[in-house]
């Protein structure tokens, strides 16, 4: 049973008086028990907080190429200075120039037949020419010209060094067409290795976002069609009736 008190007097009265025993002081009544917890208004419940975004990642600027599959990678130490060297071996120009002269062949042996001619009237009237027409001929057009006909080209040497801090070179041989190279530049590149160095075939600069690329090598598409032509050539001969050759 619960109690109350006399607000005048203080003394404890039971659950259900009026007056107050002591100073007979009227006392309020209790409230009635509903039985049912109260329940805490929306004012009362404590706010949830909302979830807390997530930070913003902020610009994004340009993604560097992988390295994987280049033969090396790393940071550009320094840059030779341009030399010039003869140019290699190209086996797309001797070829090619080797079906123009088969093709051309019986053009060239009426000229070597007149040289021969003219040579045999000289040595007739006592003059004596020298007689290498044909291999100077063939050395011209073939040997000479396969190497680029005494071109030559720009030469360069980089020291790279790879992340796990060793040093390599890489040669350069020929034009650089697209990108460029500079000393503290990140790059990758793929080539052949001789040795120690890596000739240098194609790359990518990561510093400056740039493919770095060669001057293609255009007697290729020269031998292409060279040797569609020829093909041309032998299907329609083979097409031909017999009686016609």
């Amino acid at each position: 049973m619960s109690t109350i008190r006399c607000p005048t007097c203080g003394a404890p009265a039971a659950s259900g008086a009026t007056d107050c025993r002591v100073c007979g002081s009227h006392l309020p009544a209790l409230p009635e028990s509903t039985g049912t917890p109260a329940v805490p208004t929306t004012a009362s419940r404590p706010t949830a907080s909302p979830p807390a975004s997530p930070p913003s990642a902020g610009p994004v600027g340009p993604v560097s190429a992988p390295a994987a599959g280049y033969d090396l990678e790393g940071t550009v130490l320094s840059v030779s200075e341009i030399r010039y060297e003869p140019a290699d071996f190209n086996a797309y120009r001797f070829f090619s120039l080797v079906l123009i002269f088969l093709m051309l062949l019986p053009l060239v042996l009426v000229y070597i037949a007149f040289r021969i001619s003219f040579v045999i009237l000289l040595r007739m009237l006592g003059f004596h020419p020298g007689f290498s027409l044909f291999g100077n001929v063939f050395w011209i057009m073939i040997g000479r010209g396969a190497h680029g006909g005494g071109r030559e080209e720009p030469v360069i040497h980089l020291v790279v060094r790879t992340p796990t801090g060793e040093q390599r070179t890489v040669r350069i041989k020929g034009h650089l067409v697209r990108g460029s190279i500079q000393s503290g530049d990140h790059i990758a590149v793929n080539g052949n290795w001789d040795g120690g160095t890596l000739i240098f075939r194609n790359g990518y600069n990561q510093t400056l976002d740039s493919q770095l690329r060669l001057r293609a090598n255009a007697w290729k598409g020269v031998l292409i069609f060279l040797l569609l032509l020829a093909a041309g050539m032998v299907l329609y001969a083979l097409s031909q009736p017999s009686g016609q050759w």
